[in-house]
């Protein structure tokens, strides 16, 4: 799962911390281009809106 959201970052993980969840953190390096086609190819659910490409690609290579 990719989070770009620092403030969904903390709910996320601090929910897992409180539950005393194990998490493992990998990084999987792609350039910019090859993860800008991942985005734009990848599924949508029902009911949930696109994803915001140009709004998730200004994160890359920013630490959360």
């Amino acid at each position: 799962m990719t989070l770009v959201d620092p403030l969904y970052v903390s709910e996320v993980f601090g929910a897992l911390a409180a539950a005393d969840v194990t998490v493992h953190h990998f990084f999987l390096k792609v350039p910019a281009d090859v993860l800008e086609r991942r985005l734009d190819a990848r599924a949508v659910a029902p009911g949930c809106q696109e994803g915001d490409v140009d709004g998730v690609l200004k994160h890359v290579g920013v630490p959360l």
